[in-house]
């Protein structure tokens, strides 16, 4: 069943972060269901079913819904050729936290057996995820889909203690207006400062851990082979399972527009495909790699260590530390 949030009760649930005058009258948020989340091997995943085959499909808010070849030619299923599947798609494992699609957008893609583990499978995408607002509380193993009505200016993060409100920003590739299809669908970028200078970072869980690109990290002196630096372990395609040389460093801060990680410890790599790392694209569904001019890439481990509420209705971004996590190399407190 659907769930009304009203704003005399989001109010309630606001506590001593917003009082009942920073709701906006009239803003409700309908939620659609609560799905489970789970995390494996360092990114997250919602358990579920695919034509009846048990599936995990892995959030990846970079990308399209996909589903691997070789897990299509198992299940004997493909999409039609309008891009949908013809099969029930079921997230989650019991109701009431379930929910079932049919004619789900999917496309098929990928030359890797799995994602890291047999059941894993398929990648629900923002594709799916723009339709909604949604409450990234990972750290609680929850994820919550909301329909939201007249909450244009409210402030959507109900839950107490410190919250950093992020404004999308635009960076060419797609629109963050609906309506959304497989071609048209929103990129999440925020700005962001690392080390002092203006950077924008992408909210890309299809990486396990956030990481900079290598000409951004060159410019605030994070080179390879400089003091400081070390190599670290490859950074590895879940999808086609090419790997790029990834190193480590340190810079100063890095400001989330207010969230500020001091002596941040990142990652950095090139986010290109390493050329004849995966077989040629043809056709209309041909699209760049993940990079799409962001200087950062906020990976998995961002939704592991906050609990987030994407408002594609606002185009803003909430977040709050989760309390006892840690994040690019700092320990966190907060809810």
């Amino acid at each position: 069943m659907r769930r009304l949030l009203s704003s005399a009760l989001f109010a309630g649930f606001a506590g001593a972060l917003f009082s009942a005058g920073a709701a906006q009258a009239g803003c409700e948020l309908e939620k659609v269901v609560t799905l489970p989340a789970k995390i494996d091997n360092g990114r997250v995943f919602i358990p579920g079913a695919m034509d009846g085959h048990p599936v995990d499909y892995m959030v990846d808010l970079a990308s399209r819904t996909m589903l691997l070849r070789v897990a299509a030619e198992a299940f004997t299923v493909k999409p039609t050729p309008t891009g949908t599947l013809d099969k029930l798609a079921v997230f989650g494992e019991a109701a009431p936290d379930q929910m079932k699609v049919e004619h789900l957008p999917i496309h098929l893609g990928g030359t890797a057996i799995n994602f890291g583990a047999p059941q894993q499978v398929a990648l629900l995408g923002i594709d799916f995820f723009a339709n909604y607002d949604v409450e990234y509380d990972v750290p609680h193993g929850k994820i919550t889909l909301y329909k939201p009505t007249g909450c244009e200016k409210a402030k959507l993060a109900y839950w107490p203690g410190p919250v950093t409100v992020a404004d999308m920003v635009a960076n060419g590739v797609g629109a963050n207006i609906p309506p959304f299809t497989p071609y048209n669908f929103p990129h999440m970028n925020i700005r962001i400062k690392v080390h002092g200078q203006d950077m924008v970072a992408a909210l890309d869980s299809g990486y396990a851990q956030s990481s900079m690109s290598l000409p951004s990290a060159h410019s605030v002196g994070l080179t390879v082979g400089g003091e400081g630096m070390v190599e670290t372990a490859p950074t590895v395609d879940v999808v086609d399972g090419y790997s790029n040389p990834t190193w480590l460093g340190t810079v100063d801060s890095i400001d989330l527009g207010g969230e500020i990680i001091s002596s941040a410890k990142i990652r950095f790599h090139s986010f290109m495909v390493p050329p004849g790392a995966r077989e040629a694209r043809t056709g209309t569904s041909v699209r760049p790699s993940r990079y799409h001019g962001a200087d950062l890439m906020l990976g998995a481990d961002f939704l592991i260590a906050h609990r987030i509420m994407v408002s594609q209705s606002q185009t803003k971004i909430y977040f709050s530390p989760a309390a006892g996590a840690d994040f690019l190399g700092n320990a966190l407190s907060g809810n």
